[in-house]
Order: C-alpha cells, then sequence, then structure tokens
C-alpha cells in the first residue's frame, strides 16, 4: 500500500481525511495537543513546531503523498501569538516542503480564504492575496515557502468547514446545532459572506489530488454559494425544524475579536471543479 503522512489528524478536516484513506492507503498521522487512537493508522504525538525533527519524521515515513492540515487556525489566538503561530503554521510548513522535495514526496497544503482582504469577495487563483490579520499572514507566507521550496505540491485554500467531527473540539456548525435545539441564541453575523464548504467534499478533493500524481498548482476550494452566517443558520433551522428567530443577528463592525475578519472571502472554485469534475453540495444538500 502507498503510504500518506497526515498531519493534524486530530483537527476536523485531518481525522475525517483519515477516515477516507485508512483503507486505502497506509496512513501515518501526527497530532500534539488532543492525541488520538485510530485502528489502522500509525499514529504520533509530534510537535512540528520543533523544526529539527520534520526531517527526521519524514525520512522514517518516506511517505508518497504528504497531507499538511496542522495549524493554529484560531485567528484570534495567531494575533495574540505571532511567535507560535509563525513558526508552526509558516516555518513548519516550509520545513516540511523541504524534506518531502528531498525524499520526492508530493505535498498538499491546506491553506484559507483568509489570505484574502475581503473586499470584493469571489476571489480566484489569479487574486492577489491581502490579508488583514495575521493568521492569514502566517498562511500566505506558507504558501510562498512551500513554492520555493517544493517541486510538486498543491496548495488548497478551503472555505469555512462544517460538519461532524470527532468531538474534540465542535466546529461552528455542531455549536450552532447545539446551541439551537437548546433552544439557545446563537449569535450570527449577518454582513459577512463565505463559500461554506462540507467537510466530506474536502475529503473527496484532497483524495482525488492524492490519486492524481501529476497535478500540482494552486487551487481554490469552497462550496457553490456564497453565504453569510445567518443564511447558514436560517438554513439549519429550516432543517432542524426549529424557528429562524432564535437567530442573533449581529453586524460584523460590532463583533469583537483580536483580529479583523475580511467582510467577503467568498472563493471562486471552477478551476479545481473542473479540472476535477467536483460537484460540491450546497449547504442544504450536505445539511
Amino acid at each position: 500500500m502507498e503510504k500518506i503522512l497526515i498531519t493534524g489528524i486530530s483537527g476536523f478536516l485531518g481525522w475525517n481525511l483519515v477516515q477516507r484513506l485508512k483503507d486505502q492507503y497506509h496512513v501515518y498521522g501526527t497530532s500534539l495537543d488532543n492525541p488520538v487512537s485510530i485502528p489502522g493508522v500509525e499514529t504520533f504525538t509530534f510537535d512540528l513546531s520543533d523544526w529539527s525533527k520534520i526531517e527526521r519524521l519524514c525520512q522514517a515515513v518516506d511517505p508518497a503523498v504528504i497531507v499538511h492540515t496542522a495549524a493554529y487556525s484560531n485567528p484570534d489566538y495567531c494575533e495574540l501569538h505571532h511567535k507560535e503561530a509563525l513558526t508552526l503554521n509558516t516555518f513548519a510548513s516550509r520545513e516540511l516542503a523541504k524534506a518531502a522535495n528531498r525524499l520526492g514526496s508530493k505535498l498538499i497544503y491546506t491553506s484559507s480564504d483568509f489570505v484574502f482582504d475581503g473586499r470584493r469577495g469571489e476571489y480566484s487563483e489569479a487574486d492577489d492575496p491581502a490579508p488583514i490579520n495575521y493568521y492569514g499572514k502566517t498562511k500566505f507566507l506558507a504558501e510562498l515557502e512551500i513554492m520555493n521550496h517544493c517541486s510538486q505540491y498543491v496548495t488548497l485554500r478551503i472555505g469555512t468547514l462544517y460538519g461532524r467531527g470527532n468531538g474534540i473540539r465542535p466546529n461552528f456548525f455542531e455549536t450552532m446545532e447545539k446551541q439551537l435545539l437548546a433552544g439557545k441564541k446563537p449569535p450570527c453575523i449577518i454582513d459577512q459572506y463565505r463559500t461554506f464548504l462540507f467537510v466530506e467534499d474536502a475529503v473527496q478533493a484532497i483524495s482525488q489530488l492524492i490519486a492524481e500524481k501529476t497535478l500540482k498548482g494552486l487551487f481554490h476550494l469552497g462550496g457553490p454559494e456564497k453565504a453569510s452566517r445567518v443564511q447558514f443558520a436560517e438554513t439549519l433551522c429550516a432543517t432542524l425544524r426549529v424557528s429562524d428567530s432564535l437567530i442573533e443577528k449581529v453586524r460584523l463592525a460590532d463583533f469583537s475579536s483580536a483580529a479583523a475578519r475580511p467582510p467577503d472571502c467568498s472563493l471562486n472554485s471552477n478551476k479545481i471543479t473542473k479540472t476535477l469534475d467536483l460537484n460540491p453540495r450546497s449547504i442544504s444538500q450536505a445539511l
């Protein structure tokens, strides 16, 4: 079986990716703060911020493909902890790129729609990044490092993910669902737009990128529709058959946070959907 190394397997995307790939490949996975044990998967508790060990890990595994999902992904944490965010999000990505290049491995890096300033939305791969928070900066810098140090790579900028996780750290959808079913009022921003992406569609895309040996470069992957968090919540209310009067509507300007949020960082995914013949599901279909 071909060997795949996945970083961040206790995270939302990493965990779902392992479930899809573990029967098709010999999967190795790293995690740190929340170590997990998955039958059929060789797991390591590994600190990617210790760069000196990354080369040795990659040499020991010698994977055909490395899928790098591990990151500090909370924008507010990154805004308040620059050194930690830069070390893991950017420099660890650089070292993985170097290791992949030396081993002849393909590197698939999951980046973010937060590399854009959000002034107009529906960004394509031809648009220039201009991050307005430190999280977005570290992700964009990682893209540059990977492009400079790895000859066989795919950078996949992903929209806001939702779906079922492993229960360790609920994603926004799971938290919103729990609140609505309990009759509580989740605060939802009415004037910030994303292309929400069902996690199973993200996993399908990455699975195909692994199989496509020669495909490389930059791709955007979001859901097929641009929506605000309020619109997402309204669709969820309809699915759960609860009143949408439970939604507490707030504006981006009233949202207090350490990191600035771009108002519209929706993605144009035409390139990848045509290349891989993908059909990401709408919010209502996925829910």
